[in-house]
């Protein structure tokens, strides 16, 4: 949102009702455009004044532009793409606008606007609402002409002083030339048939002389710089008479006190012609010296005072407007307080006119600056440098300010950070500590012959008791450890099948309660950059959720898959269970939320397992989980791994024999890499890499024998290499292996001529045999 936008809504009190009743006038008011817009024109050309402005010829078309503007005010987005079409509008006027026209015009729709309301009750019912956005389409107006006078005012001033340098630059040279003509004289060498270096005798022939016509074709105002141009051009023209009165005296071999007498002349004029151009340039270069060093004093005054300052009250309107109004008067009595009339710092705008206004907007208090200078003359010089200063010191205050609001942050964020470190740490101890104790007296007592075995099932449930409370204590804690960024992560290269074996003896035993078909991922080699621990909490949680809600006899699998478009993994944990019907899916990752579930007898948890989960997935490793589900046919949830590339490597083994064949393994368990290199590397040269992509640059820099490729790699599955082998029409012989079995694999590639077998991990003694023996 642009800066005149925030003060046009705030200024003109634009609130959510207000633009809504514009939307509604936007319903019907193109209906009325042509109506409004037939009437204005009315008015206007029935005053003479106006109608002189205005070509007949042009009036359709001026129409059809004000009812495309009157449209667009009550119908396009309010925002600055707004602004700007009003202000083109104010661009493409036939006539030169001002303020008194500006004004006029907009009076002038209004009546028309009105006069159309006294039978239209739809228009009646909107008037205020128009008459506002009238009125703000009216403030953009006048504020883009006054702005485009002050841009006008300025190129006009600059191209005063550049005609002034100008014309100080001729009369350097016409003072050089002159010097020139009194050496010369004095040396009795003038020769008037040769006069190059010399003043000449014809005006029109001078430089300066052009210089002179030039400004005075454009119109200037030197006044202004206490310059009189005619006069100059006067004075100009009598010099190089009097110098062809004395170039003739010389001719004529007159009297030396004659010549004397017209080359008196000369030097008189040239005075005078110096003086007339010189003075205000001296008075100029003084008042400007004066102005930019009482500047810089004042921003080194005021610089002063804020750094100073400690405390400065943001919050509070009028204490801020006394702090401005003391850093006012402070800078300005050491700086340029000569040139100041008078000046202000309110909280409240000065509708009386000044020379310069500044508004500061903070978050609290608007505070308006005005400044009036006393008549000086080139007043304009200060206006300008005091407008530049008082900008300074309006984004100097801002900035401040925000300062001021990020150390407040960052102090409540320390705060509170150190608020939640302590919270943990006293959950940790508080809670965990009391329930360890319990559940560890409970199981000591357990194995206590003595206990009476009536009292062995009490002692039972408050163990069972303590456990589950532990977990939901735990779960909190991991959850709150989530929240404050406190969660030790610890991502790894992790083959998947460790962690799905570990899985398997956790919720084996839960699945067999219920009599549910559990399928685990089968054993392949494939390795993600994971943390362990937190995945394996992750994938629990999800299937232990599956059992809960599978009825006895189910099924649940879980499952592994590669997205080659997304390139990631995506694991999948599907069951045939109650399933979950919209809403309840959308509450599924939402704190401390649970889903119904008449099959789940035992007691409720907390409702944040799903919640971790997601933050574990999406935070921590910059994956993705969803789900996908239908009441009463169960359901599937989806979590989505990233390869990591830059994780990738290239390893190379040189072998005694420099002669050897050279051969690529694409394999990403350090292990078997180990294992496999320490077979073959008497028979090959040997290139190691984990990665999919690292290969293929391979392939396409090299020429390899023959080639070991893993199926699951960090980066995606086997088949995408020989895909690319097959594009590029190599030519290598490849060995794919892999945990899995055969036939799972040969399901996944197509047929390609570079597959010369697929072998099982296990047969690491085969593989090498078979790729020695054909070498």
């Amino acid at each position: 949102m642009g800066n005149s936008l925030e003060l046009i809504i705030k200024n003109f009190n634009i609130t959510e009702q207000v633009l809504s009743d514009r939307k509604n006038i936007g319903l019907y008011i193109e209906s009325l455009s042509s109506l409004i817009v037939d009437k204005f024109y009315d008015y206007l050309l029935s005053n003479a004044d106006f109608a002189k402005l205005i070509d007949p010829k042009d009036i359709p078309m001026l129409k059809r532009v004000r009812a495309q503007f009157i449209v667009s005010l009550f119908n396009d987005d309010f925002d600055d793409l707004l602004f700007n079409k009003i202000k083109q509008v104010y661009k493409d006027s036939p006539v030169r606008p001002n303020t008194y026209l500006i004004a006029s015009s907009f009076e002038i729709i209004m009546q028309s606007i009105i006069d159309i309301a006294s039978v239209n009750h739809q228009l009646q019912r909107g008037l205020k609402t128009i008459y506002k956005f009238l009125h703000i389409a009216e403030f953009i107006m006048q504020k883009e002409f006054l702005d485009d006078s002050a841009q006008k005012t300025t190129t006009s001033k600059n191209s005063l002083i550049n005609a002034l340098e100008s014309l100080y630059e001729m009369l350097s040279i016409h003072k050089s030339k002159h010097e020139l003509l009194l050496e010369c004289y004095e040396k009795n060498i003038i020769d008037t048939s040769n006069i190059i270096e010399l003043p000449s005798n014809d005006v029109l022939l001078c430089r300066f002389h052009e210089t002179t016509s030039a400004i005075k074709n454009l119109v200037l105002d030197m006044d202004y710089f206490g310059v009189d141009i005619s006069i100059i051009d006067e004075l100009h023209r009598k010099y190089h008479q009097n110098v062809s009165d004395l170039y003739s005296a010389i001719d004529k071999n007159l009297p030396k006190n004659e010549q004397q007498a017209y080359l008196n002349n000369t030097a008189q004029t040239s005075q005078e012609l110096f003086e007339q151009i010189n003075k205000p340039f001296e008075k100029v270069s003084s008042l400007t010296f004066l102005v930019v060093n009482g500047g810089m004093r004042f921003i080194q005054q005021y610089g002063y005072i804020l750094n100073e300052t400690k405390f400065i009250p943001f919050d509070k309107a009028q204490e801020m407007c006394d702090f401005i109004k003391n850093i006012l008067k402070e800078s300005l009595q050491e700086s340029l307080l000569w040139a100041i009339d008078s000046y202000s710092v309110t909280t409240k705008e000065d509708e009386r006119s000044s020379d310069i206004s500044e508004r500061i907007v903070f978050n609290n208090a608007t505070i308006f600056i005005t400044l009036n200078i006393k008549k000086i003359p080139y007043s304009s010089f200060i206006f300008d440098i005091l407008h530049i200063f008082l900008e300074i010191l309006k984004i100097t205050l801002i900035n401040r300010e925000k300062e001021h609001k990020l150390t407040i942050f960052a102090d409540k964020a320390e705060s509170a950070n150190r608020s939640k470190d302590m919270f943990l740490a006293n959950m940790s101890h508080e809670l965990r500590t009391p329930l360890n104790a319990i559940i560890g007296f409970s199981q000591i007592l357990q194995t206590r012959e003595e206990i009476p075995q009536n009292m062995r099932s009490y002692i039972e449930k408050i163990s069972i008791a303590g456990n589950n409370l532990l977990n939901l204590v735990n779960t909190i804690l991991d959850f709150a450890k989530l929240e404050a960024g406190k969660i030790s992560y610890h991502p790894r290269m992790t083959l998947l099948s460790d962690i799905a074996k570990e899985i398997s003896i956790i919720i084996s035993p839960l699945a067999e309660a219920k009599n549910i078909t559990l399928t685990m991922p089968a054993d392949i080699s494939l390795a993600l950059f994971i943390d362990a621990q937190l995945m394996k909490q992750s994938l629990i949680n999800i299937l232990s959720n599956a059992i809960k809600f599978t009825p006895n006899d189910g099924e649940v699998i879980f499952s592994i898959t590669f997205d080659k478009q997304r390139n990631q993994y995506v694991l999948s944990i599907c069951d045939n269970g109650v399933g979950m019907d919209k809403e309840s899916i959308s509450q599924l990752f939402t704190p401390f939320t649970q889903i119904d579930n008449h099959l789940q007898t035992a007691s409720k948890g907390t409702g944040l397992g799903l919640v971790i989960t997601k933050k574990i997935v999406e935070d921590l490793h910059g994956g993705k989980i969803w789900v996908e589900s239908s009441v009463g046919e169960g359901s599937c949830f989806y979590i989505a791994v990233p390869i990591q590339t830059e994780l990738t490597k290239i390893e190379i083994f040189a072998s005694k024999n420099s002669d050897n064949e050279k051969l690529l393994i694409v394999e990403d368990s350090e292990e078997y890499v180990k294992i496999l290199v320490e077979k073959l590397l008497p028979y090959y040269n040997i290139t190691v890499t984990n990665s999919i992509n690292k290969a293929k640059e391979l392939l396409e820099k090299n020429e390899y024998d023959k080639m070991i490729l893993d199926f699951f790699l960090i980066d995606g599955i086997c088949s995408e290499v020989l895909f690319f082998m097959e594009n590029k029409e190599i030519q290598t012989p490849v060995y794919v292996i892999s945990a899995e079995d055969d036939f799972k694999i040969v399901e996944h590639l197509r047929e390609s001529s570079n597959i010369m077998g697929v072998f099982n991990k296990r047969d690491t003694v085969l593989i090498c045999d078979t790729i020695k023996g054909e070498s």
